[in-house]
């Protein structure tokens, strides 16, 4: 949001970003700024939720993370 209006992070007097429950499959995440001249700029987003899926998520067990290639020599 900052750089598509061109402004700069000092010039922000005062922000704030809410994140509200539309139903149960949508979330609506609104971001404002106010400049230090009193400008004020929004943006408002809508993002999918997806359904509590038990299966999809073991896949991600603590063994299957890889924090990189590089195995430690033992």
């Amino acid at each position: 949001m900052l750089s598509g209006h061109k402004l700069y992070a000092g010039w922000v007097a005062d922000g704030y970003i809410t994140i509200e429950s539309v139903n149960t499959r949508q979330l609506r995440c609104s971001v404002g700024l106010i400049s230090d001249l009193g400008r004020k700029f929004q943006s408002t987003r809508s993002l999918a939720v997806s359904r509590h899926d038990p299966s999809r998520e073991l896949r991600r067990h603590f063994n299957n993370w890889v924090i990189n290639n590089k195995r430690e020599k033992v």
